[in-house]
């Protein structure tokens, strides 16, 4: 998600209840720290508001569905009665055929040039998982390095993660598009608010 993607989210999120600073539950790596899942983590209090950067980021978006009721219950956990998260979503496209091979390039400060490209894409609509090859690539003085990287996606459709999250003791209060307008059901992009239920 971009910068100004978030933001607008977030200007939108300050309409319900975001009285206090929201939490968000993109996970934080410091050095010399092990990184934790959303399912694992526990923070030892609660929150009245959650921003979570949703599934374009693949480091922190749980991989299948099994794992995102799992996600999505332990946001419930970190949330005050009442309390209300907001998770953007969209619907991946397959990558463009003209796209393969083509290279992207840009060079670092320290001289080094930098590629990356796409190798290859597994799609399966079924289980709304895409898997893309990236080609990321470090060409310098003191030698060369390739490496081959998946970028794993996994949507879901509104009706699909508003039951996902219903399970996990969130109801949905609305889903709007990142501007904040309402979404029809075949919108491409569109942002969950979920609050915690107190029944």
């Amino acid at each position: 998600m971009t910068a100004n993607r978030f933001s607008r989210c977030a200007d939108w999120a300050s309409t319900w209840r975001a009285s206090t600073p929201p939490k968000t539950c993109s996970p934080v790596a410091a050095q010399g720290r092990t990184l934790r899942t959303w399912t694992s983590r526990s923070i030892g209090r609660r929150w009245r508001s959650w921003i979570c950067p949703g599934a374009t980021d693949p480091s922190s978006w749980p991989p299948d569905d099994d794992a995102a009721l799992n996600a999505l219950g332990r946001i419930a956990t970190h949330l005050q009665d009442g309390g209300t998260a907001l998770i953007p979503l969209f619907l991946p496209d397959p990558t463009p055929a003209e796209r393969f091979g083509r290279i992207r390039e840009t060079t670092a400060p320290d001289g080094a040039v930098l590629r990356v490209s796409v190798v290859s894409e597994e799609r399966n609509a079924a289980a709304r998982i895409q898997r893309t090859v990236l080609r990321y690539e470090r060409h310098a003085d003191d030698g060369s390095t390739v490496l081959d990287r998946p970028w794993i996606l996994h949507w879901h459709t509104q009706t699909g993660f508003r039951e996902i999250a219903d399970a996990a003791g969130l109801a949905t209060v609305d889903v709007r598009d990142t501007d904040g307008a309402p979404v029809s059901s075949e919108a491409a992009e569109f942002t969950f608010l979920l609050r915690r239920r107190t029944d």
